[in-house]
């Protein structure tokens, strides 16, 4: 009986730790779709535009595009230090 509990317990904690894994983060651009041709016409999602039909193309944020490049950035040398 307490060598199962044990085996148990140690199975648990096992089962909880990621083995040394990153954890997995989501990333969510911030932006909005406009079209080329009438910058005028916005969107949230991927549309079309109502002028003249052209498929909508994402901008993103200027905030998100920063920190996409740090993150490049800080990518690149962390390649370099390994």
């Amino acid at each position: 009986m307490k060598y199962t509990i044990l085996i148990l317990a140690l199975m648990s904690i096992f089962m909880t730790t990621n083995c040394g894994e990153k954890p997995v983060v989501k990333q969510v651009q911030t932006g909005y779709y406009y079209c080329p041709m009438h910058p005028e016409i916005t969107d949230t999602k991927p549309a079309l535009c109502k002028i003249c039909n052209m498929k909508l193309e994402f901008k993103a944020d200027s905030k998100t595009e920063e920190q996409n490049l740090e993150k490049e950035h800080a990518n690149e040398h962390e390649g370099e230090a390994k």
